[in-house]
Order: C-alpha cells, then sequence, then structure tokens
C-alpha cells in the first residue's frame, strides 16, 4: 500500500471544530432516507461525495448492529433487465449485531458470506453468525498481507494524532493498489458467486466500503449496470455509515487535536477514488470482464453469474 505522506493538513490543536452532538444523531434502523441525508449533510459530507440519487428505501438492512449492510439487487443493467433483488448483499463488519439483527440475517436465507479482512481485522472484531441458519464463511483477501497491515496502522496513527490528516489523493493511490494486490480476491468471489448453492450471498469487509465498495463496482458493471449508477451505490455509505462514524469518533478525534472534519475522507468514500479506479479497470486491464478473467476467473462465469442474478425480459 503506498504510504500516506507527511502533508499540511491545516489542523491547529487548539482550533478544531465543535464537536458534532451524537445525540443529534437518528436511529440508523428507523430514520427516514430524507433524514440520513439530511443528518449526513449536517456533519458536513460534501455534495460531491453524496449520491446524486436517493436510495431506494427496501434497499438496506435496517439492523441495530450494522451500519451498511444493504442489498446489491434492484438496478437495470443490459436490455432493461433488472438486477434480482435479495440475492446479492454487501455490509460492513458483523461484530456488532445484536440478537435481533441475527434474527432478521436469518431471513435472508444466506448460503455464503464472503469475509474480505485480514486475520488481524477478525481478531479485533470477530463476526457474530447465526446459529440457526449458520452459512458457510469464505475468507478472500488482498494479496500481501503486509500491506493490509501497514494500511491498519497508518489509520490508526493518523486517527491518535501521530500522523497528519492525509491528501486528498489518498485514496486514489490505495484504490489502484487494491485493484492490482486484490485481484484474486475479486476473482475468488465472482467464482464463489457462481458455484451452485452459494446464493444468496453476502461479502464484506469492515467498513463495507472501499474493498467492498470496489467488489460491488466490479458487480454492477459485470451486470451492465450504468456507470454512474455504481458510483452512486457506492456513494451510499456516506448516508448510511460516514456521519454515524464521524459523530461515535469525534470525542476521541478532539481529543487527539483532530478536527472531524479532516477525517470525513477517512472514514467516509470519495467518489473521485472510484472514478479513478473504474477508469484503470478500462484503461489498464480492458474492463471488468477481462480484470476477472485474465486473472483467472472461468471465461464463462461472468455470463453464468448474469444468468443466476439477472430477471430476463
Amino acid at each position: 500500500m503506498p504510504q500516506c505522506q507527511p502533508v499540511d493538513s491545516g489542523i491547529v490543536n487548539h482550533q478544531v471544530a465543535a464537536q458534532p452532538n451524537p445525540a443529534s444523531a437518528p436511529d440508523r434502523a428507523t430514520a427516514s432516507i430524507g433524514e440520513l441525508f439530511a443528518y449526513a449533510r449536517e456533519m458536513g459530507i460534501a455534495a460531491v461525495d453524496l449520491p446524486a440519487v436517493d436510495p431506494d428505501d427496501w434497499r438496506r438492512l435496517p439492523l441495530k448492529g450494522g451500519y451498511n449492510f444493504r442489498d446489491v439487487g434492484g438496478y437495470v443493467g443490459h436490455n432493461g433487465q433488472t438486477v434480482k433483488r435479495g440475492h446479492v448483499w454487501r455490509s460492513d463488519h458483523l461484530n456488532e449485531l445484536t440478537d435481533d439483527d441475527l434474527t432478521t440475517l436469518d431471513t435472508l436465507d444466506l448460503q455464503v458470506i464472503h469475509d474480505f479482512r485480514i486475520d488481524l481485522e477478525v481478531d479485533r472484531q470477530p463476526s457474530r453468525r447465526s446459529t440457526v441458519k449458520p452459512a458457510r464463511v469464505v475468507r478472500l483477501v488482498l494479496g500481501d498481507v503486509s500491506g493490509s497491515e501497514a494500511a491498519i496502522e497508518i489509520i490508526a496513527d493518523i486517527m491518535a494524532g501521530r500522523r497528519p490528516a492525509p491528501a486528498p489523493d489518498f485514496w486514489n493511490d490505495n484504490y489502484l493498489d487494491m485493484l492490482g494486490r486484490g485481484r484474486h480476491m475479486f476473482v475468488g468471489l465472482f467464482s464463489s458467486l457462481t458455484n451452485p448453492g452459494s446464493l444468496p450471498a453476502l461479502y464484506h469487509c469492515t467498513g463495507g466500503k472501499d474493498r467492498t465498495g470496489i467488489a460491488t463496482a466490479l458487480l454492477l458493471s459485470i451486470l451492465g449496470v450504468d456507470r454512474e449508477t455504481a458510483i452512486n451505490d457506492f456513494l451510499f455509505t456516506n448516508v448510511f455509515r460516514t456521519p454515524f462514524r464521524v459523530a461515535a469518533l469525534s470525542p476521541t478525534l478532539i481529543a487527539n487535536g483532530i478536527d472531524p472534519a479532516d477525517m470525513i475522507g477517512v472514514l467516509g468514500v470519495v467518489r473521485r477514488a472510484m472514478e479513478v479506479a473504474l477508469d484503470t479497470i478500462e484503461s489498464t486491464y480492458g474492463g471488468p470482464e477481462r480484470y476477472l478473467i485474465d486473472g483467472g476467473l472461468d471465461a464463462d462465469a461472468p455470463q453464468r453469474l448474469r444468468g443466476q442474478i439477472r430477471h430476463h425480459t
């Protein structure tokens, strides 16, 4: 992973922004989409990094202990064919799920859970799993685990005030790094999704935003969903997750002399990073199918996947 170079972040320890009030946060599980958007703007999410189209209310799974659990289906792909709902889900880590959340997950009838996290992340936040309808767990991680460990330590240093806030293009470079180191991981996901008996399926990382975001952009592209819709899906993280993480971590950040506003790009997602990733998939790898097939995916797997999770007109 490229190192986060020291930059002039503009942070002055005694001049940080006013602390956000977590008490003003709407209830994630019951708030309307409008309330969530309003809270995202209140918490300082830039307009360019908010989705241009409101997410459908059914898309999110309202969990008490999960921020970013949502259905990848419902989008329109090639020839007006719609991606089936309830077949593929994406999320953040499952460590904070409540017993009621696990009961809700049981209704999804998940067959496989793909966990993109490295051992360090799993040890720190072990997943809670259903004992009623246990899904098979498939571990898929980025290559060169040391790079992922370094990334975790960089973020920890930033959060602790030991390292300045990253430059604006920090995530651009890291997404390109993930495309390179993570190619086999994404190939493994698509290979698993096409295996008999693998659906409905879930894939997740820790925040459900970067590794999971790239995986979703690849999946939607393979299914024929247009680029702007895929980017909007990526940006839904800044509605469902980012504002709540900024609010929850603000006391720690402020105590460490960090303006929470400087951490929005770290705790959330940045539109430009996904644009750079999608551009690179096209220009360097020849498109999402070539990226996956040349990385080892069976040549007929994309078509089989389209047959499995797209409605036919």
